[in-house]
């Protein structure tokens, strides 16, 4: 009797698939980078989130503006069962509001000032933790001195 085959599925080679599925042109002449879906997505959103906050401070500075010509030239009057020191003391408070977030904004932007820059979301990229950039040159460089295989 013949004794069970066992099947091997063929070795997956990277490097051999990229280059028989895709037509690669190159213009290469600095770093190329390879990154994890999971780290770009994260980078990205950290780049919008500064970005973001350097914006807020339109939303407040539009409000005041509209705000404080009210304030300084409105008659209040009764309206809505509410009497006119309650209308005025309602704007006096959204005006105070939106000074404490006008402020804030400012704040943000000051402290996020550089960040959120292509600059910087580059760094973050090319940040790796020490373990996984040495574990992927040590890697490359056993690949490097491997023969290729060719799966049949």
């Amino acid at each position: 009797m013949n004794p069970p085959t066992v099947s091997r599925a063929p070795k997956f080679d990277i490097s051999r698939e990229i280059s028989d599925r895709s037509v690669v042109k190159s213009n290469l002449g600095g770093n190329i980078l390879l990154i994890e879906e999971s780290k770009l997505r994260l980078a990205l959103m950290k780049r919008d989130q500064f970005t973001s906050n350097k914006r807020e401070w339109h939303v407040p500075v539009s409000i005041l503006i509209g705000l404080l010509p009210c304030l300084a030239s409105a008659d209040f009057k009764d309206f809505l069962g509410l009497e006119k020191a309650v209308w005025k003391a309602a704007f006096i408070l959204l005006a105070i509001a939106n000074v404490v977030w006008l402020v804030r904004a400012v704040v943000l932007l000051f402290v996020h000032r550089g960040k959120g820059t292509i600059e910087s979301l580059l760094e973050e990229i090319n940040r790796a933790p020490a373990a996984t950039s040495s574990a992927a040159a040590s890697s490359a460089a056993a690949s490097s001195a491997a023969p290729p295989t060719n799966p049949v």
